[in-house]
């Protein structure tokens, strides 16, 4: 028993820290959980799979605390969900025929671009205005994005928010708090979406055999953490999360890089 639960440690604070960047970023987690599952021992296809279903869970409890909050657009939301659970289903089936090699490598460039979209809101803020977009391109840019974060969401078993989150609150007038709330909510069906693809691929359906009870503790312990992570996102200055992240990011850029050298 003792060795069971020592054993699931390192799944729960995986999850809880994953959880904690939910409900605080707007990400599902997935940027940092699958490099850390693979840590594990969890192959990569595998963690793809397993993350998709913890952000599923995770997902849950944070969108449902900016719900409370009142941060949630609901008609974008759907919208966003709408192209990107298809898009999720597609980026499902690329993601499992690729190599470990191939997608560690394009999970670094996914880093790459996610740090390099960090710095540039870092530099030149976004100064949000209702009339930076016209009414008419407005209805299309909640389905344009949500298919990108599915598709991504699909390959990498990421939630797709630290896309929706920025773009949502670059083009359309969103306060920060509702873009997170919104990219939450939509994460919770993408996720979905991709886990059932996952599942009847036979990916998670191992990972399910092999390690039922981590993936219940990664689980829980997300849940935990994800409200404690939605409540600090009106407590810590905003920049300061950002950069302690883009660090985060960086080493797991590297991780990635050597693990698909290993393979």
């Amino acid at each position: 028993m003792l060795e069971t639960l020592w054993g699931l440690l390192p799944f729960l604070l995986t999850g809880a820290l994953a959880g904690l960047l939910s409900g605080l970023l707007g990400i599902g987690g997935g940027l940092i959980l699958v490099p850390l599952l693979t840590l594990s021992g969890v192959s990569l296809h595998q963690a793809v799979g397993m993350s998709l279903l913890y952000i599923l869970i995770t997902g849950t409890s944070g969108a449902y605390q900016h719900f409370r909050l009142r941060n949630i657009r609901f008609k974008t939301a759907l919208a966003l969900a709408s192209t990107g659970c298809l898009a999720s289903w597609a980026g499902s089936f690329i993601s499992h025929f690729l190599p470990s090699a191939w997608l560690a490598w394009l999970f670094v460039g996914l880093i790459l671009a996610v740090c390099t979209l960090f710095i540039v809101r870092l530099n030149r803020p976004i100064v949000q205005s209702d009339t930076a977009v016209q009414p008419r391109q407005k209805l299309g840019i909640p389905f344009l994005i949500g298919a990108l974060a599915g598709l991504l969401s699909g390959i990498f078993g990421v939630g797709g928010g630290f896309v929706m989150t920025p773009l949502l609150s670059s083009f359309l007038p969103f306060s920060l708090e509702e873009s997170i709330g919104t990219s939450l909510a939509a994460v919770v069906l993408i996720a979905a979406a991709g886990a059932l693809s996952h599942l009847w691929m036979g990916d998670l359906a191992v990972a399910f055999q092999r390690w039922p009870w981590a993936m219940g503790g990664m689980g829980l312990a997300g849940a935990l953490a994800a409200p404690w992570g939605a409540h600090l996102t009106a407590v810590l200055p905003r920049i300061y999360l950002q950069r302690a992240l883009l660090g985060l990011m960086g080493a797991v850029g590297i991780y990635m890089f050597f693990f698909g050298l290993n393979r």
